[in-house]
């Protein structure tokens, strides 16, 4: 019986020193070669950006100096003195930038939103400071909208020479100015909207700059 029972004890050791030589865990001297992502398509080449569509801008002169009339007329009516408004056109808006004079109050011109709203005919005006330019924004939305192309996005310097790890274009401000994130630094996107609002296209846009910046 104590034979048996030695036996059995050194077969089950035998069994752990076996298992644990198979299932040995990694210790922290252990360092594996870095992954190289183009080393499984060495002849990979990045899609050309001739597949990509382009637009002519094509802004209304006219109708910014009209505009840009009406706001200065009734600036004026109200008693609100400026040295000048700068105008620059966007895609889907269009800012005009007042340059105030001295002692001048913001509130002045808040308080003119719904009579700018009725001369201009449209509800979809925003009036904000500038804080780093010391200017008034005044932003009107076009009644005509342009298309953005997202070829002159791919090929502008920010695209291509940023660091990022991952990034996305989402767009562009009044001013054209390319608004690009990291995708590595955004824990959650959510892209939300109604029917024919554009997520689709986002989307699209989000993965056209992955495609044309990453292997």
């Amino acid at each position: 019986m104590k034979d048996e029972l030695a036996h059995n004890t050194f077969n089950h050791s035998d069994k752990r020193e076996s298992e644990g030589d198979i299932e040995r865990p990694i210790t922290e001297h252990e360092h594996f070669e870095d992954y190289d992502p183009t080393r499984d398509l060495p002849n990979y080449h990045s899609p050309s950006t001739d597949l990509l569509e382009n637009f002519d801008a094509l802004f209304s002169t006219n109708k910014v100096i009209k505009t840009k009339e009406i706001i200065a007329n009734i600036l004026r009516a109200n008693h609100i003195a400026i040295q000048s408004i700068e105008v620059t056109v966007g895609y889907t808006n269009t800012l005009y930038e007042i340059i105030p004079q001295k002692g001048f109050r913001i509130n002045q011109i808040k308080r003119l939103h719904a009579d700018l709203s009725f001369h201009l005919s449209t509800v979809n005006l925003s009036i904000e400071p500038i804080f780093d330019r010391g200017t008034i924004g005044i932003i009107v939305s076009n009644k005509e909208q342009t298309i953005l192309p997202i070829r002159s996005m791919i090929n502008s310097n920010d695209f291509v020479n940023t660091i990022y790890e991952l990034p996305l274009i989402i767009g562009q401000t009044v001013a054209h100015e390319n608004i690009i994130v990291d995708l590595t630094e955004k824990s959650h996107i959510l892209i939300s909207g109604a029917t024919g609002q554009g997520k689709s296209v986002l989307l699209n846009v989000l993965i056209t700059s992955l495609l044309y910046k990453k292997h």
